[in-house]
């Protein structure tokens, strides 16, 4: 699996599923994981509250400039187009930060208006 890491100023669970609604469908589990089908794959979303324990202090100022006190989500993958539809319904939003785990770290519009605009970009592979 890879994963995405997304950064809120609060609690985002309601706002996640709501934008995620109608999309494909949609199971949360008792630890409040979230988990998107579109019949290719599953996408998780969780909270996730000690994923900055393991950022380096540069990466995890880079967030807390932007956030005072953020609330991290992971958003587990292991199919990128599933990954594409839900990054790009949860992470429009210019509250939000998008960490793509390999040296990118951008507002949710501007990481979501590179997905839409690049149809083939590997996030994963391909650092702007």
């Amino acid at each position: 699996m890879e994963t995405v890491i997304i950064a809120t100023p609060h609690v985002y669970d309601a706002e996640f599923k709501q934008r995620l609604a109608g999309l494909g469908t949609l199971t949360a589990n008792d630890d409040g994981t979230v988990i998107f089908e579109d019949g290719r794959s599953r996408v998780y979303v969780l909270r996730n509250d000690v994923v900055s324990d393991e950022f380096e202090p540069d990466r995890l100022n880079r967030i807390t400039s932007a956030i005072a006190h953020p609330v991290f989500y992971a958003v587990d993958f292991s199919d990128i187009v599933s990954c594409r539809t839900v990054i790009t319904a949860i992470a429009d939003d210019p509250d939000v930060l998008v960490d793509n785990d390999h040296g990118v770290i951008l507002p949710g519009p501007e990481f979501v208006k590179m997905v839409r605009s690049r149809d083939d970009w590997d996030w994963r592979q391909d650092v702007p």
